[in-house]
């Protein structure tokens, strides 16, 4: 009968256990330092990203007031063109003129 003998003793079985568990843990403690700095700066990320959102809203909402306020201009001075004619009679040609700016600024639009 032949024995088969092995140059692993058992002291070299825990040794590597030992080095595969530091290993390990050493790879789980740097994934959960990324993953709290991660953690960290989430909120900063999310707020940015909120601001950067509402700032284009904002610009969007600034450009859409200043075609209201360029048209509410030509509402109002062609209100005051009919009111001026209704008083006098008169300025037809004032009013020929903010008709054919309406005319224009809706075309236009």
């Amino acid at each position: 009968m032949v024995l088969l003998t092995s140059d692993i003793s058992g002291a070299d079985i825990v040794t590597t256990y030992k080095t595969l568990v530091f290993v390990m843990g050493a790879v789980l403690a740097v994934w959960g330092f990324i993953k709290v700095l991660k953690e960290i700066n989430k909120p900063l990320t999310d707020l940015r990203k909120t601001v950067e959102d509402h700032s284009e809203k904002i610009s969007d909402i600034e450009k859409h007031l200043e075609k209201s306020d360029k048209g509410m201009g030509m509402v109002q001075k062609s209100l005051l063109q009919i009111m001026n004619h209704m008083i006098d009679g008169n300025h037809t040609d004032q009013l020929v003129k903010a008709r054919d700016d309406m005319q224009n600024y809706l075309t236009e639009k």
